[in-house]
């Protein structure tokens, strides 16, 4: 971004000496390297600026506070390379102006990184998509007022025709051949237009003509807007003097201002002209209802930022949590309104307001109906609580149904309409069901029924309880086999009923290059039978192709033991070296 910033100096400083133009500073390249950023402070010195325009210039387009101490280091580390052939106001150099402000404003905008918690409306003054830059290719608003530098295109049109390019002097008029001056500042564009036919119509009669044949039309528009200067002061990021386009609104001056800082007012903002409070702007009303405050600017108007008076923080439960500046008359119904409203699972009956009270702070439960006449104070913590994920009315089915969930009580009342309700039992349930039933909403009454039994299908069920199936699959016990030794993959396998030793040496990947195939025990366990002998092996042997005549059927726990081969030792290699033959 300082990189940035560079560009625009040494690009829009050949222009003019000191503007804000970050459209242009959006626009320029970036630069890589460090001795880049110097040569650009070295020719922004030569232009006259200070530091303290430069960091203000920075501030404007967002700079961060790494940024800036980058900035400073890199300036004053230059200082000594150019006294010697550079001059300029040491003065500036070393003036406090802003510092103080800036450092401060880092202190707190780290305290509101570290918090978390931001300002409502601050995002709009974060976005780097947005333009201070008012849009010129458009049709001239009807409510701007013309004034010197506006420069106008006058076409006529019909029996005469001709076209005009005029700039309004700084006595606010224009000057036409033939014509004595005509005075157009302060008029909108549709009272100028009539004030130049009346003009004009000495010289073109036919402006006031009814014949269609004589008559002459006249189009009057705003070619370029002239460049106001403003002053920006009061709790801003970047206060100071702004020249911006004749089209600006309060909102284009403010961002080009960085926006309120973090003790700014964003509905308090005060438009002086003429030394005079003009209009006061609440940007809620645009944030909010989408009402843009279309003040057009005027050279030398002062805008003034002045600090909050109440700052109430949302907590939870609202779509929008943060920081809202309150005012005094408005209500808990409008900061409701600025939050967007209650999250869908919020309880929306009561609000919940943590107060500081002196050296503490209690809670304040407001009703719904209670909303509206509900005032809120500096330091207010709102929030709404989330509703509790129980469900009244209902009960609820689990296990081996096809529809398991929650149900309508009044529509499954007993347990037989709970099962249809779920569209039945799945082929592995079982007659085995169980009923959870809460007392004092605690759940500890368990019924055994029996799905086959028409008395336990009639039976009336209360809210919240609880059904469950019991599946076939859960109450079967899993059974396995292992298969170790010389195979490709050994390891423990599910038992299917008819599997055979064959079948486990092939679900372990086969034999591997060292497995002994007519050296195969089967290892079972025969305490089963209740027998004092432990086990017993079963020898087999298989061929190349897997097949044994004596393949057997395997139980469950059973093992299969593939050894390796007999004498088998593993190949060893020699290295001759030096004079030999081969």
């Amino acid at each position: 971004m300082i990189k940035n910033f560079f560009a625009l100096c040494f690009l829009f400083l050949s222009i003019q000496t000191f503007s804000q133009n970050i459209d242009q500073v959006r626009s320029i390249a970036n630069f890589s390297s460090e001795s880049e950023l110097v040569s650009y402070i070295e020719k922004t010195k030569t232009k006259g600026l200070s530091l303290v325009q430069v960091e203000k210039l920075a501030l404007t387009q967002g700079a961060k506070p790494n940024e800036i101490r980058l900035l400073r280091k890199l300036w004053n580390s230059n200082n000594n390379q150019l006294s010697k052939n550079v001059s300029f106001n040491e003065s500036n150099l070393n003036s406090s102006f802003g510092n103080e402000e800036n450092e401060e404003n880092e202190e707190n905008e780290e305290n509101e990184e570290n918090e978390g918690i931001k300002r409502f409306g601050s995002d709009f003054f974060n976005n780097k998509n947005i333009s201070e830059a008012p849009q010129l290719f458009i049709a001239t608003p009807l409510d701007y007022r013309l004034g010197p530098g506006d420069e106008l295109t006058i076409n006529l049109f019909g029996s005469s025709e001709n076209t005009y390019s005029v700039q309004i002097t700084r006595d606010g008029t224009v000057k036409f051949d033939r014509a004595a001056p005509i005075y157009l500042s302060g008029l909108s564009i549709n009272s100028a237009k009539k004030r130049l036919i009346k003009s004009l119509s000495k010289i073109y009669v036919g402006l006031l003509s009814s014949d269609e044949l004589n008559k002459v039309e006249l189009d009057l528009s705003l070619s370029k807007a002239r460049s106001v200067v403003v002053n920006i002061t009061g709790q801003v990021v970047a206060p100071g003097t702004y020249t911006i386009s004749g089209f600006s609104s309060v909102l284009n001056a403010l961002y080009a201002a960085g926006g309120p800082n973090n003790v700014g007012s964003y509905r308090n903002i005060k438009l002086i002209r003429y030394g005079k409070v003009y209009k006061t702007v609440d940007l809620y009303d645009y944030f909010v209802g989408g009402s843009y405050p279309n003040l057009y600017l005027r050279d030398q108007d002062v805008i003034l930022v002045e600090s909050y008076s109440n700052l109430v923080n949302i907590d939870y439960g609202f779509k929008i949590n943060g920081l809202f500046e309150i005012k005094e008359e408005e209500s808990l119904s409008d900061l409701i309104k600025f939050s967007g409203g209650f999250l869908s699972n919020s309880y929306k009956d009561k609000v919940f307001v943590n107060r500081i009270n002196s050296y503490s702070r209690s809670t304040i439960e407001y009703k719904s109906e209670n909303f509206g006449k509900s005032k809120l104070i500096d330091g207010d913590l709102i929030s709404a609580k989330p509703v509790a994920n129980l469900v009244e009315n209902s009960v609820s089915i689990e296990g081996s149904v096809y529809l398991p969930g929650l149900y309508d009580i009044s529509r499954a009342k007993t347990v037989n309409q709970l099962i249809e309700s779920s569209k039945g039992l799945t082929p592995d349930a079982v007659s085995k069901a169980f009923l959870y039933r809460q007392i004092n909403g605690i759940e500890n009454e368990i019924v055994s029924l029996d799905l086959k039994n028409k008395e336990d299908l009639s039976i009336l069920l209360i809210d919240q309880d609880r059904l469950v199936v019991t599946s076939s699959i859960i109450l079967s016990s899993k059974a396995e086999i292992r298969v170790e030794g010389e195979v490709n993959d050994p390891k423990i396998y599910d038992y299917n009923i008819g599997m055979t030793a064959r079948d486990a040496i092939l679900m372990a990947s086969g034999f591997n290059s060292f497995a002994n195939k007519s050296d195969i025990i089967v290892i079972r366990n025969v305490t089963k039978k209740n027998k004092e002998i432990l086990t017993e092996s079963i020898k087999l042997s298989f061929d190349e192709d897997y097949n044994s005549a004596n393949n057997i059927k395997l139980m469950p726990d059973d093992i299969v033991s593939i050894k390796k081969i007999p004498f088998l030792q593993n190949s060893k290699s020699f290295k001759v070296e030096g004079q030999v033959a081969v």
